[in-house]
C-alpha cells in the first residue's frame, strides 16, 4: 500500500506543526463549525462511539466528545502528547487515542460515526481507501461516516511517502468509485466551492460524503 504516514511523522516530530501553520492560528477561540456541519447530516447521541480520523491536536474531538460515549482518535502517535494536554485543559475524557500506522488491530466494533475533516486531502490514495474500507465492517446497522474531500484545481492525483503536506484531488466519480468498492454507499454529497486559502486566494471545491450501509439511508 502506498502511504504517506511516516512523511506526517516527520513533520511532527519537531512539535510545532500546528504552532507555524497558518491554517491554526485560530485554535483557541475557533467556534463548533464543526458540530454545525456534522447536524447538517446526523445527529450525536450520548453513548455513541465515534472515530475521528486525522484528530490531530484534538480541535474535532473536543467539540464531539462531550456529546457523545467514547471517541476513537485517530493521527500519527507523535501528536498525541499535545492532544492529551488539549484535552485535559477541556476536562475531556472519553477519548481513545489510536495511530495511524495501528488502528485498526485496536479499535473496538461497534462504531456509530466517523467523522473527517481535511485529512483525505493530505494522504494518499491507497491510505484514504484503506480507511474507509477498514471502517466498513466495523459500522453499526445503522453507522454513518462524514468526510471531506478536496477537488482544489492546484490538487494533484497523489503523492508519495515523503515529508510533505500534500494536496490530493478527487472528484465525484472518484470519490463514489471509493465508497462503492467498500461496500458502502453515498446517501448524499454536498459540494461547497468559492474563492480562499490562507497563503493565497485561489478556487476551492469541498464535498462533503455521507456514507452508509447500502439501504440504510436514515440514522
Amino acid at each position: 500500500m502506498k502511504t504517506n504516514i511516516a512523511g506526517w511523522r516527520i513533520l511532527h516530530q519537531k512539535g510545532n506543526y500546528y504552532d507555524v501553520h497558518p491554517n491554526y492560528s485560530d485554535k483557541e477561540g475557533r467556534k463548533d463549525t464543526d458540530l454545525e456541519v456534522i447536524e447538517e447530516f446526523f445527529t450525536l447521541r450520548a453513548g455513541m462511539r465515534v472515530a475521528v480520523i486525522g484528530s490531530g491536536y484534538g480541535r474535532e474531538t473536543a467539540m464531539i466528545a462531550p456529546r457523545v460515549g467514547v471517541v476513537f482518535a485517530i493521527d500519527v502517535e507523535e501528536c498525541f502528547p499535545r492532544m492529551r494536554a488539549f484535552l485535559h485543559a477541556r476536562n475531556v475524557e472519553n477519548v481513545v487515542p489510536l495511530d495511524a500506522g495501528s488502528w485498526k488491530s485496536r479499535i473496538v466494533p461497534p462504531v456509530d460515526f466517523v467523522y473527517s475533516i481535511v485529512t483525505f486531502q493530505h494522504i494518499t490514495r491507497d491510505l484514504a481507501k484503506d480507511y474507509v474500507e477498514g471502517f466498513a465492517p466495523l459500522l453499526s446497522p445503522r453507522g454513518k461516516m462524514l468526510i471531506q474531500f478536496s477537488e482544489s484545481p492546484t490538487g494533484t492525483f497523489d503523492t508519495g511517502d515523503v515529508a510533505i503536506e500534500p494536496n490530493i484531488k478527487w472528484t465525484k466519480e472518484e470519490i463514489a468509485d471509493l465508497v462503492t468498492t467498500a461496500g458502502l454507499q453515498i446517501d448524499s454529497l454536498r459540494t461547497i466551492s468559492g474563492i480562499g486559502g490562507t497563503r493565497a486566494r485561489r478556487p476551492w471545491i469541498w464535498h462533503w460524503a455521507f456514507i452508509g450501509r447500502p439501504g440504510e439511508e436514515g440514522e
